[in-house]
């Protein structure tokens, strides 16, 4: 009797590319993929795009590479820029119907100013506009920054929404300039 040697037969893999396709499908449905929310800003509507604006009415302001400020050519302090923008916005914004909706903030930096210190000048911008907020409201910066409207009277959240639209934030960005040496 003779006897033959059988070798083992492999293993039936026809369902493992099955199985390696569902458990891909599942962690695709089932993975939250983090997205960069950038920056909160609201761009203006179309027909105001093409408005020609007043020359006087715009406070220019420049960051440089190396964290110099200068508004509207005068050099300043960062500590400077929030009492200069708001004064301007009072001083320069007011229209017709007592809103304050002229004055224009323009911010240009050059390609080589660290992004820290450009969202450091946008926060002191944004901050002035919240002082005047505050203070036609007659509440303190700390106490406007808390206020939450789903809480608050129907009265109040009215007051809030005329400042609101009172003192809009009309910032704009310029395109970044070649760093000068």
């Amino acid at each position: 009797m003779r006897k033959t040697i059988k070798t083992p037969t492999p293993p039936n893999a026809g369902s493992l590319a099955d199985i390696a396709f569902l458990l891909l499908i599942f962690f695709l449905l089932s993975t939250t993929i983090a997205q960069d929310k950038g920056l909160r800003m609201q761009l203006p509507p179309k027909d105001r795009a093409s408005q020609a604006v007043h020359q006087d009415k715009v406070l220019r302001i420049l960051l440089n590479a190396r964290r110099e400020l200068l508004l509207d050519g005068q050099r300043v302090g960062p500590a400077q820029v929030r009492p200069k923008v708001k004064a301007f916005v009072l001083e320069k914004g007011k229209d017709a119907r007592g809103n304050y909706q002229k004055a224009i903030i323009s911010l240009k930096t050059d390609r080589g100013t660290p992004y820290a210190a450009y969202l450091q000048l946008l926060d002191e911008v944004k901050a002035a506009y919240n002082e005047l907020r505050a203070e036609a409201l007659g509440l303190s910066l700390e106490k406007y920054q808390q206020i939450n409207l789903r809480e608050a009277s129907p009265d109040f959240r009215q007051r809030y929404e005329t400042v609101q639209a009172q003192f809009p934030a009309q910032i704009s960005e310029e395109m970044p300039s070649l760093a000068q040496p």
